[in-house]
């Protein structure tokens, strides 16, 4: 598992010059073949199908326009379909229905107070049976969603609604937050032939049931994650309801991962320690610790991990608590320490968990790396780079093992592997896009991996004064190796293979990195 920081620098796009889809972006045919959703994070649409006549303009909707990640579910009879999109803490679900060949909206479930104040209500429920109501001074919503998950027949459809907030105390200045509460609900909705339609059916998907669900529910047939021994992966069930830890062996004796959202899970929200008995969730700021049997749970309980990470970024480094961040930014090899990536207002500093003492700590090469970072131009100060999969650069910061690594010969013989299999791998890419790209694109990509192979030269150049004198080449190797290997990992996720197989991903082309 790579120690390689991921830390966002600049926003750019690389969507242009990308001519393989993501799934986000594939377009979504009706069953029936006539109408197709053509995806377009400022103006999604409705054709129909094989043309590019508009029948449907989607980019006018009730909650705003957060289209990035937007899906459409159509109905079996193609005759209505559900709009899920939304961004941040507004998630909602537009419906339309067909008539005389034109497309209506119908009333959305965000018209209908009555299912937020039945998630609101269970919030204020759980708020009190706490005992926090009486010392708290408001609940801030930190994310409502609304989403239709599927069509059972042509009229009726599953809408998921969720609820999450905070329960605070004092002002935005010495904000204390004390404690986090959800709220999640199954509607079933049944239409009539006017498209009118009402809730039949409620099913409440918190307390026990929300963190044991049915080990008979089917699994979705996408891989969410993979972990680094491949020992075990992620998969959500099929109605999007739970997160499972399914055994690579034995996938019968699959295990909830309590607690965990699994709408739209990408494998970078995960990281699993190399000795795979820790994960951590970065979209629920959440670490699990394997108690046995691929068995994960939350570290001393729900939420502990996130609290006291707020908690150190406000003393060590003076962040605003309600502008804290905090992601996974890579294992060190021995799985002892997480390298915490924490952001507050476009700042960024970095710590450990030590899995062994359960605190967060600085060593004095990671002081140093803050130091850098507390300069008017940290991008200048510290190395960064911009990995295989595209996006913006990140920076190379170790994550420094507690345990001496591996002997010198052993680090070298896989260092040198790892680097001589990431130029193959650069090289099938480079005469993969040269099939379809001007020479301008492929100098583009040609810099951009020089770049890479500078910035990781200096990132272990400026690590070295500090590791232990008797362990020097093996750190130093080590380093290479963590950074080298995270970029084989994403070239092989996206280089097209040599010969046979499928379908392939395609690495979106790099871009030269400006100042932010």
């Amino acid at each position: 598992m790579t120690a390689a920081v991921l830390i966002l620098l600049l926003p750019f796009s690389l969507k242009s010059l990308d001519s393989q889809p993501s799934e986000v972006d594939r377009p979504s045919l009706s069953p029936d073949k006539k109408w197709e959703y053509r995806p377009d994070e400022s103006h999604p649409k409705i054709v129909k199908a094989g043309t590019d006549e508009v029948a449907l303009d989607l980019s006018d909707q009730p909650a705003g326009n957060g289209f990035r990640f937007a899906t459409v579910i159509w109905a079996p009879d193609s005759k209505r379909f559900a709009f899920n999109y939304g961004q941040g803490r507004e998630h909602a679900t537009s419906l339309y229905q067909l008539r005389s060949d034109e497309w209506v909206m119908l009333k959305g479930p965000g018209d209908v107070d009555e299912i937020l104040k039945l998630a609101d209500d269970a919030i204020k429920a759980q708020v009190k049976k706490a005992g926090v109501s009486k010392k708290m001074t408001n609940l801030r919503e930190l994310q409502w969603r609304l989403e239709v998950r599927q069509w059972i027949d042509p009229n009726t459809a599953i809408l998921y609604a969720s609820l999450r907030e905070r329960a605070e105390r004092g002002s935005d200045l010495d904000r204390e937050d004390l404690g986090y509460f959800d709220a999640d609900f199954l509607f079933t909705l049944k239409f009539d032939e006017a498209g009118n339609w009402k809730t039949v059916k409620t099913h409440r998907m918190s307390g026990k049931a929300a963190e044991s669900p049915s080990p008979l529910s089917v699994l979705a047939d996408e891989v969410l994650y993979q972990s680094p021994k491949v020992d075990y992966r992620i998969q959500a069930t099929a109605d999007g309801t739970a997160l499972w830890i399914v055994p690579t062996k034995d996938p019968s004796r699959r295990k909830p991962l309590p607690g965990a959202d699994p709408d739209n899970r990408e494998a970078s929200e995960f990281s699993g320690s190399p000795d795979e008995n820790w994960l951590y969730d970065d979209r629920q700021h959440e670490l699990y610790r394997d108690i046995g049997g691929l068995s994960f749970s939350a570290l001393n309980k729900k939420q502990w991990f996130w609290k006291n990470a707020v908690n150190y970024a406000s003393k060590e480094f003076h962040f605003a608590r309600s502008d804290v961040t905090a992601s996974s930014a890579g294992w060190s090899s021995d799985s002892a320490r997480l390298l915490v990536n924490f952001d507050a207002a476009l700042q960024q500093r970095f710590a450990y968990f030590n899995t062994r003492t359960k605190a967060f700590e600085q060593t004095p090469y990671l002081r140093m790396v803050n130091t850098k970072l507390q300069s008017g131009k940290p991008f200048e100060a510290c190395p960064n780079a911009q990995f295989a999969r595209g996006g913006p650069g990140r920076y190379l910061v170790f994550a420094e093992p507690i345990d001496a690594p591996p002997s010198e010969a052993l680090l070298k013989t896989r260092y040198d592997g790892l680097d001589q299999k990431m130029n193959s791998l650069r090289e099938k890419n480079l005469a993969d896009r040269a099939t379809r790209d001007n020479d301008a694109i492929l100098k583009v990509i040609r810099d951009s991996d020089q770049r890479w192979n500078k910035a990781r030269e200096e990132a272990v150049k400026i690590y070295l004064p500090f590791a232990p004198k008797l362990e020097q080449e093996n750190r130093r190797l080590q380093f290479l190796c963590d950074l080298t290997e995270e970029e084989v990992k994403q070239l092989e996720e996206f280089v097209p293979p040599a010969t046979g197989g499928g379908e392939a991903g395609e690495q979106p082309a790099p871009t030269t990195t400006s100042t932010p």
